[in-house]
């Protein structure tokens, strides 16, 4: 079975674990990955199209709220607009593509290669 198979068979069959327990094994990467997850989750698994005050609604209701994921919320969704994760319905109200319900997948297999930025250990003079 291939890992593109094996993804699709995991979201169709929606054996997406919590948002907490793919945080705590450390299967969503980066913040792109949990971004996407919250999505997946606000969006009925996939299947509406999404606000995105319900994305900061999300975050407090997973329990995953920091000031710096609101503060960098639009920067977030800009990423998997880019990525063709979701597409935008209109300025405020995103709905999740094909290629964002693979990389679902791929977070609940713990095969996301999302990569996370390292800070920058250089010093500023």
């Amino acid at each position: 079975l291939s890992s593109s198979s094996a993804a699709s068979d995991v979201y169709k069959r929606q054996d997406v674990p919590s948002i907490y327990e793919l945080m705590t094994k450390g299967f969503a990467k980066s913040e792109m990955d949990i971004l996407l997850l919250v999505f997946y989750f606000k969006s009925n698994k996939g299947t509406q199209p999404v606000e995105r005050l319900a994305l900061i609604d999300g975050y407090k209701e997973y329990d995953i709220h920091t000031p710096t994921r609101t503060k960098n919320l639009s920067s977030a969704l800009n990423n998997l607009l880019k990525a063709e994760y979701i597409t935008a319905l209109n300025k405020t109200k995103f709905s999740i593509t094909s290629k964002g319900k693979e990389q679902i997948s791929l977070i609940a297999l713990g095969k996301s290669v999302t990569r996370t930025k390292k800070k920058s250990l250089s010093k500023k003079k």
